[in-house]
C-alpha cells in the first residue's frame, strides 16, 4: 500500500489527517484487485501521545475529483 498525504490539521489537543490510499488487496471470495481510499483520521493527545478516536474510509474509485467539491 502507498498512502498520499492531502491534508494535515493539528492543534494543542485534536489532529485531522486526510490521506489517499492505493494498493492491491486480497477479497474474502479470493480474488484480488486494486484498491484506492481515501481516508480521514481524527486523533486526540492522550499521555503519552496520540489515539485514534475516528477513522472513515470511502472508496476512491467512486468519487468525483476534488476539485468539484470546491465552492467558489
Amino acid at each position: 500500500m502507498t498512502v498520499d498525504q492531502i491534508a494535515k490539521h493539528v492543534s494543542c489537543d485534536l489532529a485531522v489527517t486526510v490521506q489517499l490510499v492505493h494498493g492491491e488487496a486480497t477479497f474474502s471470495d479470493g480474488s484480488s484487485g486494486n484498491v484506492g481510499l481515501r481516508v480521514t483520521h481524527v486523533l486526540r493527545r492522550e499521555a503519552p501521545g496520540w489515539r485514534i478516536v475516528h477513522r472513515h474510509a470511502d472508496e476512491q474509485m467512486k468519487l468525483a475529483p476534488i476539485a468539484s467539491h470546491i465552492l467558489e
